[in-house]
């Protein structure tokens, strides 16, 4: 009788080098799933920023910029850069975030706060 099959043995032990492959990959593939996300949100987050940093320039271009609250409210409206083509329809996921928007004075004029020598800034979205 010479049959050839595999031993419960060998069968456990098949079974547990599978167990111990699968314990050290599968954190492994967590954590790069988790930092891929993590990337995407800043990168999205760049790109928000990035876009209330062209309307800024562009409205300061333009002159458009006499109603300081209404700017900083357009500021913190992403549905705002979605609307005036400032983003894809991609990001309207952040529609309703938290948009920190501050006074940024120029640094090269040391009386800058008196002068009104600044500019608007999207510094954190949350």
């Amino acid at each position: 009788m010479n049959k050839r099959a595999f031993t419960l043995i060998e069968v456990l032990a098949i079974i547990i080098l599978l167990g111990v492959i699968t314990m050290i990959a599968v954190p492994s593939a967590s954590n790069v799933i988790k930092k891929s996300r993590e990337t995407s949100c800043e990168v999205d987050k760049n790109s928000i920023i990035d876009a209330g940093m062209k309307f800024v320039a562009e409205c300061i271009n333009n002159d458009g910029c006499s109603d300081e609250k209404k700017m900083i409210k357009e500021l913190r409206d992403v549905k705002f850069f979605i609307d005036k083509k400032y983003l894809d329809s991609k990001y309207s996921k952040y529609i309703g975030k938290k948009i920190v928007v501050e006074k940024i004075y120029n640094e090269k004029n040391p009386n800058a706060k008196e002068d009104d020598d600044y500019t608007f800034c999207i510094t954190k979205i949350l």
